[in-house]
């Protein structure tokens, strides 16, 4: 058998200053919100709205802590680095105004800046229309901006630029599923002695192959480890972190996330050293857990990732007099993480508290365990328990999508009390959902149940809103048509139900028009 050739991609390269990164990049340019649309990057964990809801807490609490010296005349920004989709981004600012709306017992201005790198993320959300009611609302803004890189923020809708001079209160930053794929560096000690790790990067394809995704996965990093003496960076935060580990490890390879603490310390400087840090992502969070490691691989998935190394994180906050919130147990995918700078009066006791309530009690990473371990047990669940599952979701609509097989089916044989509490449910659902062209299609899911609860003028609305979405599919144009004719209005009925039948696909459609055809002939 002949061996498949390899290409080399560079040999002796900082990863950080690798080509990876560039690739990368291609892809998410490349493929924009289909990334997310067909699900190739992961990112249900981190968009749902109960993650969402936690953040919201947080976030309300940090400002607690800095009220009495927040300036009410000027908003307080709150910058998502690499928004994607905009998913989580919808999420998070409907639950801040229900909750605001509801208790309003915080009198200040709030921003949502939506920031990524690819212009064709930005076309996404302008276009949204959930989008365009949150700018219309004053909440949202995009921000075309580069993690790795940018130093100031130029908002699109307003025209305003937020930099040191011009920022006046502090910032929330918000980074899920993005200090994994953005560039590191890897190091390597063993007997006290730091080495760093310079990478050969091998793959079954030339460099300009057209599947980026497919060149990735391909790709086989090794190493070569060279000694290296002090004051390595520039900055004298990331040598004395890399002289903690050359201390403490035994004998490991280890991540450094120099481009991530690049961006942090980018907004450190922005907001005068007042700023949280809310990020969610899979890594390392202790130095027991980094130590005796074999070098690294990238996992790919669409795009590529690598392990973050928080505990990095940590020290970054910890030796600048900041506090660092992390949960005292290993999570199962993610793990949420917060880091406060800056010295408001109350210390970041409510900070502390709700992280504690929230995320330490029960949070994204035990929510998503619990979705795992249900995914194919939703049949021997009752409507009820089903029902305080999406309570629980903060009527998430993947969630709901899990549910929606055995909901379909159940809902007809139980109490007009329990439909009633289902009918609220949906409507829950629905204004929860934020589509963005995947392929499921949830105002369909939803309008089969209103249909066999009853409630055919609601189901009709939301199988419009299918038709919108997906396009004329005879399978939503013949329950619309049966909607109609269960609400009395045969010439409707028959116009949609006939669409059905000429597709051709959908058998039962032609039996439901001549049935119809034939009552309306007994009737003359």
């Amino acid at each position: 058998m002949t061996r498949k050739k390899k290409y080399i991609i560079e040999d002796q390269e900082r990863l950080s200053q690798s080509k990876l990164w560039d690739l990368q990049r291609k892809y998410y340019e490349k493929v924009g919100v289909n990334a997310w649309r067909k699900r190739a990057v992961p990112h249900v964990i981190t968009s749902n709205v109960f993650i969402a809801d936690q953040y919201v807490q947080l976030v309300y609490a940090f400002l607690r802590d800095w009220e009495s010296e927040i300036d009410k005349d000027h908003p307080v920004y709150l910058i998502e680095l690499g928004t994607g989709s905009g998913r989580f981004s919808y999420h998070f600012m409907r639950r801040w105004l229900d909750r605001t709306e509801q208790f309003g017992d915080l009198d200040i201005t709030f921003k949502f800046l939506l920031t990524d790198f690819t212009e064709s993320n930005l076309k996404f959300w302008k276009t949204h229309p959930l989008m365009k009611e949150m700018v219309q609302k004053g909440i949202a803004d995009f921000v075309l901006f580069d993690a790795t890189q940018d130093t100031s923020l130029s908002l699109v809708n307003s025209g305003e630029i937020l930099t040191v001079d011009t920022l006046v209160n502090p910032i929330i930053v918000v980074g899920n599923y993005l200090f994994d794929s953005i560039p590191v560096d890897i190091f390597y000690t063993e007997n006290n002695q730091l080495s760093e790790s310079l990478v050969l990067l091998e793959s079954d394809y030339p460099e300009d192959h057209e599947l980026i995704s497919e060149l990735l996965d391909s790709i086989h990093l090794s190493y070569n480890n060279q000694p290296i003496k002090n004051d390595y960076y520039d900055n004298p935060i990331y040598n004395q972190i890399l002289e903690n580990y050359r201390q403490e490890f035994k004998k490991t390879y280890f991540r450094f996330p120099v481009a991530s603490l690049n961006c942090c310390a980018n907004l450190q400087a922005l907001s005068k050293n007042r700023m949280m840090l809310i990020t969610a992502d899979k890594g390392f969070t202790s130095l027991a857990a980094m130590d005796l490691l074999e070098p690294p691989q990238i996992a790919v998935h669409g795009s590529m990732s690598m392990m973050v190394n928080f505990d990095a994180f940590e020290q970054f906050f910890t030796l600048q007099d900041g506090r660092w919130f992390k949960i005292p147990f290993q999570p199962n995918d993610i793990g949420v993480h917060v880091g406060v700078l800056g010295s408001p009066k109350s210390d970041y006791s409510e900070t502390a508290m709700t992280f504690y309530d929230t995320v330490t009690s029960y949070g994204a990473d035990d929510y998503h365990a619990l979705t795992v371990a249900l995914h194919n047990h939703y049949a021997d669940l009752t409507i009820s328990q089903m029902l305080s599952l999406l309570r629980m979701s903060r009527w998430d609509s993947v969630l709901f999508e899990e549910c929606f097989e055995s909901l379909l089916m159940k809902v007809q044989e139980t109490t007009d009390e329990v439909r009633a509490d289902v009918r609220l449910a949906l409507h829950h659902v629905w204004d929860n959902y934020y589509f963005i062209g995947e392929d499921k299609d949830i105002p369909f899911m939803i309008g089969a149940i209103l249909h066999n609860i009853g409630s055919f003028q609601e189901a009709i609305i939301l199988f419009n809103y299918s038709l919108q979405m997906h396009g004329m599919d005879p399978s939503t144009l013949y329950n619309m048509g049966m909607s109609y004719l269960y609400l009395g209005d045969t010439n409707q009925a028959l116009g949609y139900i006939g669409k059905a039948a000429d597709s051709g696909q959908f058998p039962k459609a032609v039996e439901a028009r001549e049935k119809i055809l034939a009552k309306l002939d007994e009737t003359k």
